[in-house]
């Protein structure tokens, strides 16, 4: 099977206009985790930022981080914690 660029072809999938902010170069994993936790917040209560239609939280927030409506920050790494023990 294989996988079509958006709009590229006859994709099965409608895929969003994506911001420039998102689309160029972010890590597709790192989209989907903000998303995630996108979707608990939807889950909890959290107004949608773009039209819901009928769609369910998990795609609202899709859209949300591709619209780049909201907004995140990725801090430094931590760092191991020293045992104590040499």
């Amino acid at each position: 099977m294989s996988v079509t660029p958006p709009g590229q072809g006859n994709s099965p999938v409608a895929w969003p206009d994506a911001s420039p902010g998102i689309a160029s170069g972010l890590n597709r994993f790192l989209v989907a985790n903000i998303a995630f936790r996108r979707v608990h917040q939807l889950q909890f209560g959290a107004r949608a930022r773009v039209d819901r239609g009928n769609h369910k939280a998990t795609r609202v927030a899709l859209l949300e981080t591709l619209a780049d409506t909201i907004s995140w920050t990725a801090g430094e790494p931590a760092q191991p914690k020293a045992s104590g023990v040499d």
